[in-house]
């Protein structure tokens, strides 16, 4: 999988050459680098949109993406806060509609979007991440947690739920037990377990 994506970036890069003023083409490639976990070229490439076209609505969207991988919360939520949500479409994209709505402080508008679309049949991971947010909003750690666990055993292949994880540990200040954890969650994918752990000790100032 990872070869695929590498073989798409250096197609999509060469578009880029090709045709530098094309959006679609520029987010296509964000995407493909940030599928290898090149965030910062991922990002360069969503601001390069951004600066020909700043409300770009899926540029503003995947930068968000990217900086929540990178573990970086805070740019992520200056993203979102520049997305309408009178502009995102709840049914098309529910959990980018939760997200603005969550980044703005209106949580029971966000999680009505995610439970209305749960209900419905949609299993998007950034739906549990949107009520693990909001869990974590309103005081409730052992259900947020409980969502991004959920997201490791649904998909364990994903860097990115891993990465949530990790960072949800560093953020609530529960260090020490998301080491313990984590190294439970090496029954899933021990390779990303690993790599969440050691994230987590360098966010805490032990690696």
């Amino acid at each position: 999988k990872s070869n695929r994506y590498e073989y798409a970036v250096a197609a999509l890069n060469a578009a880029v050459e090709k045709d530098p003023e094309n959006p679609r083409v520029r987010i296509t490639l964000a995407r493909a680098l940030a599928a290898v976990g090149r965030f910062n070229s991922a990002q360069a490439q969503v601001q390069s949109v951004l600066e020909v076209t700043p409300e770009n609505i899926e540029a503003l969207a995947l930068g968000a993406r990217i900086a929540y991988a990178r573990g970086e919360p805070e740019q992520a939520d200056g993203f979102l806060k520049q997305i309408d949500p009178a502009q995102v479409d709840a049914e098309a994209d529910p959990a980018l509609a939760a997200q603005v709505y969550l980044t703005r402080g209106e949580l029971e508008k966000a999680a009505q979007i995610c439970t209305d679309a749960i209900t419905s049949g949609n299993f998007s991971p950034m739906l549990r991440l949107v009520l693990a947010g909001i869990y974590q909003e309103r005081g409730d750690d052992e259900r947020a947690e409980e969502h991004l666990v959920a997201l490791i055993r649904h998909f364990p292949n994903s860097s990115e739920a891993f990465a949530w994880l990790s960072q949800y540990y560093a953020r609530s200040g529960q260090a020490q037990r998301g080491l313990v954890q984590l190294e439970e969650m090496e029954a899933y994918n021990k390779p990303l377990a690993i790599l969440a752990r050691a994230g987590l000790l360098k966010s805490i100032g032990r690696a």
